[in-house]
Formats: structure tokens, sequence, C-alpha cells
């Protein structure tokens, strides 16, 4: 699924790892989906509102799943959802980033954020 272009080297290798041989700026990210077989309140592709209201007032993280770990050249969720919508990134194994899927971005200092596809 994800898709290649040429390296310095005239390699043929993930796009991403082009990207990030050139320099640009990368950030841990994470990426996590519902797992439909664990979804019993029909939150998969729901907005945020539906999924706190499925969840008593929480968004159900035992439904979710990791479905992508690694670095990726970007500086913003934006651009996560562009890289995983186009060219998914080396061991991404799941759908187009889209709603109810949350994005995790982990910091240097340690901190990560949580945003929730909407």
């Amino acid at each position: 699924m994800d898709q290649r272009m040429q390296n310095n080297s005239g390699a043929v290798v993930p796009y991403c790892s082009v990207l990030m041989e050139w320099g640009i700026e990368t950030m841990k990210v994470s990426v996590y989906q519902v797992v439909p077989e664990l979804d019993q309140k029909g939150i998969l592709f729901r907005d945020l509102a539906c999924a706190i209201k499925a969840g008593d007032g929480r968004i159900p993280s035992e439904i979710y799943e990791c479905i992508y770990s690694g670095e990726l050249p970007v500086t913003d969720p934006e651009q996560v959802f562009v890289i995983c919508n186009s060219k998914y990134p080396e061991g991404y194994r799941g759908h187009s980033l889209s709603v109810s899927d949350v994005v995790e971005i982990q910091y240097d200092t340690g901190e990560s954020k949580f945003f929730f596809c909407d």
C-alpha cells in the first residue's frame, strides 16, 4: 500500500524514508483504529460526540488497536492525515485515516498529545 520513490543512492524505498533521508523534520506518531469485532456500540467511523456518548463520557480505548507507530516527516496532525491517506508509511496496516481514528504525537519531552479524527 505504501508508495515508493528513489532515494539519494538510487534505491527504491518507501516515500517517508526518502523524506527523512533528505532531512525533513520527523515526529514519533502512533495511529489507533477501532477493532470492528470489539465495537459493540457502533463507534467505528462516527464523530467525537457519538464516541463519547457511546463510551459513557470517554473515548473507549479498550476497543482500539495501534495500527501504526513510527517516525513520520511531519510537524502537525494535519500532515499525518495527508500521509495516512495518500502515501502509507511502511508498517501501516489499517484503513485510510478516517473519522473515529486517533492520532498520538509523542514529543521529545516525553509528552504525548492525542487527536480524535472528527
